[in-house]
This record gives structure tokens, sequence and C-alpha cells, in this order.
């Protein structure tokens, strides 16, 4: 792994741990619920597969 692949992950765990933490400007971010990724494939007509590809989860992927 890169070193500027490591930077951006680490990156991201910070700024992660600090939206949980309520430390960040949570104006700045937007989480994604089980139902806007819903609506998101619905507005594309994006489903099965190609959905799990495009927004980066398995086809078994189920909420928390």
């Amino acid at each position: 792994m890169s070193k500027k692949v490591a930077d951006g992950i680490l990156r991201g765990l910070e700024q992660a741990l600090a939206y949980v933490r309520g430390e960040a400007d949570i104006s700045k971010y937007r989480v994604h619920t089980p139902q806007s990724i819903k609506a998101a494939r619905d507005a594309q007509e994006t489903h099965g597969e190609k959905a799990a590809q495009q927004f980066g989860f398995g086809m078994n992927a189920h909420p928390p």
C-alpha cells in the first residue's frame, strides 16, 4: 500500500472519529442511511449487482 493511500485511510478514520465524538462540523458531512441509499438507487434506476458495485457494498450487505 502506498503512503498516499495509507495517509488517506488514516485521515478518513480520524474524520470518522471526530464525527462520532461530536467534534466535527457536521454540516461538512453526509451520512448515508439505508433509506437514502434506496432513494439513490431508485433515482438512478440502479439495482442489484450494478448498485452494489456503484455504491461499494456487497450484494448481501445488510444495514446495521
